[in-house]
């Protein structure tokens, strides 16, 4: 008997371009992490004094390449959000991740927020881990930390 073999679409990674709406890959990160008994987390970086698209640069480079950053949203009173998803990073690995990042703002010398969440640790939902990683109200807390 012969057997063939198709070429399966992955629905492990979804497409990396910018039609993804950050919501939409909370969504589908949660239902990934879900489905295989997987963490993930989600910071919220609010940044006064940074060019938004400039900030997203520079934390791509500090991060893998697994790992998404969206530029959100310039506010009134010019303040930068960024959304950070990181697949498959638990506790533990978010806090390096996020000393990595309040390191990197404080050589920048700009005012920050950042909050984090982790799924499931502190919410279920991608609206409720968004909530939380932008309002610092998550497991972790927000703002600077020591470093």
């Amino acid at each position: 008997m012969r057997m063939w073999r198709c070429r399966r679409r992955s629905q492990e990674n979804p497409p990396r371009n910018d039609y993804w709406d950050f919501r939409d890959l909370l969504t589908y990160e949660k239902e990934r992490s879900e489905r295989h008994n997987r963490f993930f987390s989600v910071f919220g970086l609010s940044v006064t004094g940074l060019y938004l698209v400039d900030m997203a640069a520079e934390i791509r480079a500090e991060i893998r390449a697994s790992d998404y950053v969206f530029p959100l949203e310039r506010e009134a009173g010019a303040q930068t959000q960024v959304g950070v998803l990181l697949p498959e990073t638990d506790m533990l690995g978010a806090l390096t991740v996020k000393k990595r990042l309040a390191f990197l703002c404080s050589i920048k010398g700009v005012d920050y927020d950042l909050g984090l969440a982790v799924y499931p640790n502190d919410a279920t939902t991608p609206e409720q881990l968004l909530a939380l990683a932008f309002n610092g109200q998550g497991m972790h807390g927000a703002a600077s930390i020591l470093i």
